[in-house]
């Protein structure tokens, strides 16, 4: 169960880190004309892209990319905190710090790898909005108590340990 996590954040982080590498930097006019069929949908979305405000525009587009980010590995604060609570039952803080660490590590090497990518930027308030979701995700997690751990064999109802064809003979036929 403990490895389970960390498979499911490993997997998480492959598919954002192969979503960065196979997708190159694009303009939100070539996201705009690549995922909207061509019509009046298209052209209502890339009105604003052509007759903006470059200042007000600017600061929408930066709050959208730390919104993104945040909730972009909010998911990940989740699995890492429910890892080393999987692992370290009884040290909440340790739970948050870790989970704060590891997805700041995570976020920078993705950072790292934008440098190779075209038309990628990195940037450190990726790296700060992304440990914020992180952190949030954790938070989300850390009121919610732990499963209770699984009875072992010997604590329970004796027809539930012996064997499914004991239980079925031992039932009186019609």
């Amino acid at each position: 169960m403990k490895y389970r996590y960390w498979l499911l954040a490993a997997l998480y982080l492959a598919l954002m880190i192969s979503g960065l590498l196979f997708t190159q930097g694009r303009s939100l006019q070539e996201w705009v004309r690549l995922l909207v069929p061509a019509g009046p949908a298209q052209n209502l979305l890339m009105y604003p892209l052509r007759h903006h405000n470059p200042v007000t525009f600017g600061k929408l587009l930066i709050v959208g990319d730390i919104v993104t980010n945040i909730l972009l590995f909010l998911p990940v604060g989740m699995i890492i905190f429910l890892a080393f609570r999987a692992m370290f039952p009884h040290h909440f803080r340790l739970h948050i710090v870790m989970t704060v660490i590891m997805s700041a590590v995570a976020s920078g090497g993705i950072e790292w790898l934008q440098h190779l990518v075209p038309k990628r930027i990195p940037s450190l308030s990726d790296v700060a909005a992304n440990s914020v979701g992180a952190l949030v995700g954790g938070l989300l997690f850390a009121r919610r108590k732990p499963a209770p751990p699984c009875r072992e064999a010997s604590q329970q109802p004796e027809h539930l340990n012996r064997p499914l064809a004991t239980v079925q003979s031992a039932r009186p036929e019609p």
